[in-house]
């Protein structure tokens, strides 16, 4: 596909003139990434903006301890590293792919010059940017008033809103470890609470995958009401 027509679906490019969109090309280049390759780490430089065009990636942050905090995946036209191009300060999390994961990537002074020069660009940036913080309001919420099990739920029905229904089944590409890390829980608690789920007929468990069966299921499971005969 012609990057002017990937351009064009980038929510962020989408108003611009294609002239505009050619300026872009012109300074911007395509990185490919492959399956957990690390893309940067907290607190290195960054210069360089990240938008994606194919796969996911992983951003998160490391405690002293070394224990891994996941705060989002993102998916294809998703932004990432704009924080330490908009506010000069190191990166504030890190980031991997998940699956092979191709980029296109623009350095701070032609990002900056777009937005100079084009009012749309700048306003659909800091609407990401505020709903990325509701998301961040939203997971601190669940992690404050709700136990193991609703975190859970929660966090996947938040990463199906990401991903593609086929014949009726959502497949998310993760790792109990990761989705561990995601609801502040251990990957032990995180195993008990899917193969309960798995058992019910809610989804399928497969290495690096979560296959939901039933979403409206999901949404209605409630773990304090047991079927008979299950103890």
């Amino acid at each position: 596909m012609k990057k002017i027509n990937i351009l064009k679906k980038i929510p962020i490019f989408s108003r611009l003139s294609e002239a505009e969109m050619r300026n872009i090309i012109a300074v911007s280049s395509v990185v490919r990434f492959k399956n957990r390759e690390i893309i940067f780490v907290e607190n290195s430089p960054g210069d360089v903006l990240y938008i994606i065009l194919r796969g996911k990636v992983l951003i998160y942050k490391t405690t002293e301890e070394g224990k891994k905090k996941t705060l989002a995946i993102l998916s294809e036209s998703d932004f990432f590293g704009e924080m330490s191009i908009l506010s000069p300060a190191p990166r504030s999390a890190s980031a991997k792919a998940l699956g092979n994961v191709e980029l296109l990537q623009l350095y701070a002074q032609d990002f900056h010059r777009i937005l100079k020069d084009n009012y749309q660009t700048s306003l659909k940036i800091i609407d990401t940017l505020c709903n990325r913080l509701r998301s961040t309001n939203k997971q601190v919420e669940i992690l404050s008033y709700q136990n193991v099990s609703k975190r859970i739920i929660q966090m996947l029905l938040g990463l199906a809103d990401t991903e593609e229904i086929v014949r009726s089944r959502i497949k998310i590409k993760i790792t109990q470890k990761e989705l561990a890390e995601m609801v502040a829980t251990a990957r032990e608690v995180v195993n008990r609470t899917l193969q309960m789920m798995k058992k019910r007929g809610i989804l399928k468990i497969r290495k690096g995958l979560i296959e939901i069966l039933d979403i409206k299921r999901l949404q209605e499971f409630n773990f304090d009401r047991r079927p008979r005969g299950e103890s």
